[in-house]
């Protein structure tokens, strides 16, 4: 049996609110994930979660530490890698079609990533990353 294909995507908290930085399908502009993609040959995944995060975003991030890794289904199960990172700047326009928007973690877990979502979310939860901070802010940790 072959290990299925990678992936890497981030996770960007907004603090004054907790909502989290996602990225709608972008045939359904509705269902939201977080900012990623496959790791393209001879990348790691954390190159790949950082190209993954200014081709959807258009921003520059800067990986702070590992979340959690384990298998996402999806139409194709991918062994996904999630980061959590901090806004560095906008860089540029997104490459791609999907919405960018800050949403709250119930919509994530609508979404079809919602059983991987959630594992994220049970994580980060339990690691205190999900704690509001007073000072506000648009997402730089």
């Amino acid at each position: 049996m072959t290990a299925p294909p990678q992936a890497a995507c981030v996770l960007i908290l907004r603090p004054s609110d907790g909502k989290v930085l996602a990225v709608s399908r972008k045939h359904d502009e509705t269902q939201f994930g977080l900012p990623g993609g496959k790791v393209d040959p001879g990348e790691t995944p954390r190159e790949a979660a950082i190209r993954e995060a200014l081709e959807e975003t258009g921003l520059d991030v800067r990986l702070l530490q590992p979340v959690y890794a384990g298998v996402c289904v999806g139409e194709i199960p991918h062994y996904t890698w999630t980061y959590l990172a901090a806004i560095l700047g906008q860089k540029q326009l997104p490459d791609e079609e999907g919405k960018v928007a800050w949403v709250s973690w119930s919509r994530l877990f609508e979404g079809p990533f919602q059983e991987y979502n959630l594992r994220v979310y049970e994580i980060a939860k339990r690691r205190g990353f999900l704690k509001m901070r007073k000072s506000g802010g648009n997402g730089i940790l």
